[in-house]
C-alpha cells in the first residue's frame, strides 16, 4: 500500500469516496526480548469536510480497503495530486537514479536516461508519492522550462 491513496469506492469503513488518506507511523515503545528494535505504529489519516481528523490503523485498512482505492502522488513545487493511471512528465536529477533507467535507444540498444530531459511516464501502484532524484511536471511544456532553468542556472521556482 502508498503512503498516500485515494478512495475510489464505497467501502466497509465509510470513508468517502474522493477521499484523500495520508499514511505516518512513529515509535511507540521499545520491543520486548529485542533489543535495539522499536515497536512502532502505522496509520492513516484523513480529515472531513468539516475539519475532524480521522486516524485508521493501517492493519484495519489494508484488508477492508483492497481494490477499492488507487494509489496518489505529488506533482513538483505545484499544489496538485496526480492519480494513479495519469500521465507525468519525469526529468532525473540525479546520475545514479537516472542509470538504473534504460530510457534512451541508441545503435540498437538500450542506454540509461539521461540527466534533464523528460520522459513520459504513468503514475502507477508503486509509485512513491514525492520523489528524491527527479522532479514530476503535469506538462512536457514545464518540464522543458525547468530543464532550461538547471541548465543555465536560472532560479526554477520562478
Amino acid at each position: 500500500m502508498s503512503n498516500v491513496i485515494k478512495i475510489i469506492k464505497e467501502n466497509e469503513l465509510s470513508i468517502p469516496i474522493g477521499t484523500i488518506l495520508h499514511y505516518t507511523s512513529f515509535f511507540d515503545k521499545p520491543k520486548t526480548n529485542v533489543e535495539n528494535t522499536w515497536d512502532s505504529v502505522g496509520v492513516y489519516i484523513w480529515q472531513d469536510s468539516v475539519g475532524k481528523l480521522h486516524i485508521i490503523d493501517q492493519n484495519k485498512i489494508w484488508p477492508a480497503l483492497d481494490g477499492y482505492y488507487i494509489n496518489v502522488v505529488m506533482l513538483s513545487w505545484m499544489r496538485e495530486f496526480l492519480y494513479e493511471g495519469d500521465e507525468y512528465w519525469k526529468v532525473f536529477t540525479d546520475e545514479r537514479e537516472a542509470s538504473y533507467h534504460k530510457l534512451e535507444f541508441r545503435d540498437g540498444k538500450h542506454h540509461p536516461a539521461l540527466l534533464l530531459k523528460p520522459y513520459k511516464d504513468i503514475v502507477y501502484s508503486n509509485t512513491n508519492f514525492m520523489p528524491h532524484n527527479h522532479q514530476r511536471f503535469k506538462t512536457l511544456e514545464a518540464a522543458y522550462t525547468y530543464c532550461f532553468k538547471v541548465k543555465n542556472g536560472i532560479n526554477v521556482h520562478y
